[in-house]
């Protein structure tokens, strides 16, 4: 059960405006998976998956790949 008052982690950390350029940014990701016995577990449980995904959102303020020159075009004659 989550019993953190809040206001800490990440939002106080951005909201300090401390400069990150060229420090090391560490991450812990803490994640459980639950799972619930079934008889059909028995004798062998099954796969349970998990994970995560980083996604930026802002990080740039358009789509970098706007400025890729497009492929060189190749006719093959047959």
């Amino acid at each position: 059960m989550n019993q953190h008052p809040g206001g800490a982690g990440l939002p106080a950390f951005g909201a300090a405006g401390r400069d990150i350029d060229g420090a090391d940014i560490v991450l812990w990701h803490t994640f459980g998976p639950t799972h619930v016995p079934r008889p059909e577990d028995w004798p062998v449980m099954p796969v349970a998956r998990c994970g995560f995904v980083l996604k930026p959102t802002g990080f740039f303020d358009r789509n970098p790949t706007l400025d890729v020159p497009p492929p060189p075009r190749h006719c093959s004659v047959g």
